[in-house]
């Protein structure tokens, strides 16, 4: 068993660890006893905390670690703007942002320690991971076949939009001069959640050298009834972010890096926004409103109609024309991957293919 009591912070830790909280004190214990039970033990976690009606000390979440530091909040900086304050307190080499209601696996830091070691310092290094349900605890499986991949970024965000690995932007472990350099997250919509900043992170590795990936989930991505992204019905938000999001990856996937990949890359996000803001207007209005997907679309012509090379527009208004009819399924499917969990949305993914061959429709 290891004595976290004898730890004592480096000047220079090797990970540092940034987990926004709001109101979450059970959910984010659970997050930190996670941590504390890492093979690897190079590491400092800051803790914002953006609640400003509860200040938290390490005592309430029984955490007594010196590489443990909680940021009480003088006032609601918002997701990404608390995200990016943890980011310029780090002290380490490489630096990832954790939520405060999931977890990982003991041997996380193990895994991306020996992957940045095996391809030599990349600028980021992704994980799989599994979703859970409930507030519960999960136990990781043990003695896991864990690989790790190097990839260029290229073929990295083709791998991803394509739906053959699973990454979240925001649980990437970055060398932190590249993330600083970047700005940290970029907030995309005005409201006080950063809706997609960590999607539009993750596109932004596409222009990298080198990507490292672990295949196997050794973080989660838990879904309950407090959860902001599976209960909120601010599609007005999505719809200014998504705007805000294509608008940027036009610009990204337009680059000589990338451009080879333009048609596909863009499809794949007209296909993200389209499907969850149509559930987010369909949670607030109990059905589909065509008047807020008309806006919607004539939103997102417009940005594509920004486009100077001619082939560029004609693919672009071609997928998003695509898109936009195959609204009702995105519904569907979006609900699917929310609501149920993962054997019963397997079972459905194998429904709807099977109508698919029925009706000559891919999903």
């Amino acid at each position: 068993m290891i004595d976290n009591k004898a730890f004592s912070v480096t000047s220079h830790p090797f990970f540092s660890i940034g987990i926004t909280t709001y109101n979450r004190k059970y959910l984010l214990k659970q997050t930190l006893h996670s941590l504390q039970k890492q093979s690897f033990t190079d590491f400092e976690v800051i803790i914002g905390n953006d609640y400003l009606e509860e200040p938290l000390t390490l005592a309430m979440l029984e955490i007594e670690d010196v590489r443990f530091r909680i940021i009480n909040n003088q006032h609601n900086l918002g997701e990404a703007e608390n995200m990016n304050s943890m980011l310029r307190m780090a002290k380490g080499y490489y630096f990832t942002w954790q939520a405060d209601d999931d977890l990982c696996s003991p041997v996380l830091l193990r895994e991306v320690r020996s992957a940045i070691d095996k391809f030599d310092n990349p600028h980021v290094v992704f994980t799989s991971f599994k979703n859970i349900y409930g507030t519960g605890y999960c136990k990781f499986e043990s003695g896991l076949n864990i690989e790790s991949f190097l990839y260029t970024g290229k073929e990295f965000l083709r791998r991803y939009l394509s739906g053959k690995l699973k990454a979240l932007g925001c649980w990437g472990f970055y060398d932190i001069n590249y993330l600083q350099a970047l700005g940290g997250m970029q907030k995309l919509t005005s409201g006080s959640i950063a809706i997609y900043s960590e999607y539009l992170l993750l596109c932004k590795t596409g222009l990298l050298p080198k990507v490292g990936y672990i295949n196997s989930p050794l973080e989660t991505f838990r879904v309950h009834n407090n959860s902001w992204s599976s209960t909120s019905c601010a599609y007005n938000l999505y719809m200014e972010a998504g705007i805000n999001l294509i608008k940027e990856c036009i610009q990204l996937f337009s680059t000589k890096e990338l451009i080879q990949d333009f048609n596909e890359n863009l499809s794949s996000i007209f296909k993200s926004i389209i499907s969850s803001f149509i559930l987010r207007s369909w949670m607030k209005n109990k059905g589909i409103n065509g008047d807020e997907i008309s806006k919607f679309s004539y939103l997102l012509k417009n940005e594509v109609g920004l486009l100077e090379d001619a082939k560029l527009y004609e693919g672009a208004m071609k997928n998003l024309n695509n898109a936009f009819r195959k609204t009702r399924l995105y519904v569907i499917k979006a609900r699917l991957r929310v609501f149920l969990p993962e054997n019963d949305l397997n079972l459905a993914r194998r429904l709807m293919s099977t109508f698919s061959r029925f009706t000559n429709k891919s999903f």
